[in-house]
């Protein structure tokens, strides 16, 4: 299967090497820092991203935000303007109504686009174990089906855009429970806590904080599956998300302004730097 990576940051850096690893693919790449795409020595890598999709069936965007999804689907040389009855496999946490944009402005080239954002790490990604729901039609999914196998275990939760909001909801989860995790650790130290027993405490109400024991235990952010820049860009969408339907939101809304506060100086590090927010 001929399959288009378009976007070389962790998570399509990784997907890249889990789908060399699996084999049976044949794979072109596109990033916007071209030696960022040549530096995995995987496939081959194109100029432009139309020039990278040509000839594949499957292509996989990974891309950060809705600006940047738009450019590379709809500018000059862009994704739409080349698109020929492919499977467009977008894996970017972008919300859900520019997803639905794409989707429509794909459709005249007989091309579908599957909303998939990738729950989980760059680890799961390498081990074939990610969680990814899926918004879109079964056809389109089963075009697409070795791919996402052999990247971990699928669900189609709706149309196109049901995916982008769950992810949302997840993510605002996440950060809100990272952010309470860091003003817990400050807290209970200056309060004469041990810190390895106060992470213990927290990671019993909370297990899923393992996961980032050596920012919040040991302040090591270098190891980044999810960056800060990504925390605040996420919360942001939500907040604008969810504000369309009239919710209430003190409690994201307090935790994007405290990743916000952080992100100047740690935005490329661990979203568990958010600790610094509340050292002295």
């Amino acid at each position: 299967m001929r399959v288009a990576i378009v976007g070389i940051g962790l998570m399509g850096a990784a997907t890249a090497r889990r789908l060399t690893e699996v084999g049976g693919f044949e794979i072109s790449l596109w990033n916007r820092t071209r030696s960022r795409a040549e530096e995995l020595g995987i496939g081959t890598v194109h100029d432009t991203p139309g020039a990278a999709i040509a000839g594949a069936e499957v292509v996989v965007t990974s891309l950060f935000d809705p600006p940047a999804l738009r450019e590379v689907f709809l500018g000059p040389a862009g994704l739409v303007a080349v698109a020929d009855n492919q499977v467009f496999l977008e894996t970017s946490t972008g919300g859900p109504d520019v997803l639905i944009e794409l989707s429509d402005a794909l459709r005249p080239s007989g091309s579908k686009l599957i909303d998939s954002p990738l729950l989980g790490s760059t680890g799961a990604v390498l081990s074939g174990t990610l969680d990814i729901i899926l918004g879109g039609d079964e056809d389109a999914v089963a075009v697409a089906e070795p791919v996402i196998s052999a990247l971990g275990k699928a669900r189609i939760v709706g149309p196109v855009g049901a995916a982008a909001r769950l992810k949302l909801v997840h993510n605002t989860m996440l950060a809100v429970v990272s952010a309470i995790t860091a003003e817990m650790m400050v807290a209970a130290v200056d309060a004469g806590v041990d810190k390895a027993e106060a992470f213990a405490m927290l990671s019993r109400i909370s297990p899923y904080m393992k996961r980032r024991e050596q920012g919040f235990l040991h302040e090591e952010f270098d190891s980044v599956s999810f960056a800060m820049s990504g925390v605040v860009k996420d919360l942001d969408l939500a907040l604008a998300m969810f504000h369309q339907f009239g919710s209430s939101l003190p409690v994201t809304a307090l935790t994007r302004e405290l990743y916000a506060d952080a992100v100047h100086e740690n935005g490329h590090l661990d979203m568990s730097a958010v600790v610094r927010r509340y050292q002295h």
